[in-house]
């Protein structure tokens, strides 16, 4: 299973205003760097929580459909839409399946099931052998990202910018861990 990015976010949930009104910084000395800790704070979000914040394009590749019955469940939420199904034959020619072949539970998790008219082609290179599109995302702008989860970027910008060199260590930031607890998915062991 291989998750890409195909289109990333146009914006970051936190403008560097904001993060610089947070860290208390008058000065544009230290704009680049704020600006790139805002995106690996971002990232490191999304990633803990399998999320996204902001509208992204991403293609969820798998080996095949285990069972035309189960759903594939995406592995990034909020589901926004479900754009497209290919296939991929052993020479690596593309078929495009009809969306209406399939059913959407926008979750959490985001699935996609196979309707039991739809029948995927047979000969199916063995490797990523399907994409799902979709779009994930809590909305296109900054405010459609919750204020919580904000707030929490918000004091992880200041822990990374704070801290240069070291790791983000949850333990040490409470705050974040307390902001971003509502939207962890459980883990079955």
């Amino acid at each position: 299973m291989t998750l890409i990015q195909t289109t990333p976010p146009a914006i970051e949930p936190v403008s560097l205003a904001e993060a610089k009104a947070h860290l208390r910084l008058d000065t544009t000395a230290e704009d680049l760097l704020v600006a790139t800790v805002i995106t690996a704070a971002r990232q490191h979000i999304e990633k803990a929580l399998q999320i996204s914040l902001i509208s992204q394009s991403l293609s969820f590749f798998i080996d095949g459909w285990a069972n035309s019955a189960a759903p594939v469940v995406l592995p990034v939420a909020p589901l926004i839409q479900f754009v497209s199904v290919r296939t991929f034959a052993p020479d690596d020619t593309p078929t495009s399946l009809s969306t209406a072949g399939f059913d959407v539970d926008r979750g959490p998790p985001p699935r996609i099931a196979m309707r039991s008219s739809m029948a995927l082609p047979t000969a199916l290179r063995r490797l990523n052998a399907i994409e799902i599109a979709f779009t994930a995302g809590f909305g296109p702008s900054a405010s459609d990202v919750p204020q919580p989860i904000r707030q929490a970027l918000l004091h992880l910008v200041a822990h990374l910018y704070e801290n240069r060199g070291l790791s983000p260590d949850e333990t040490a930031m409470p705050a974040v861990d307390i902001l971003l607890a509502p939207w962890r998915r459980p883990r079955l062991v």
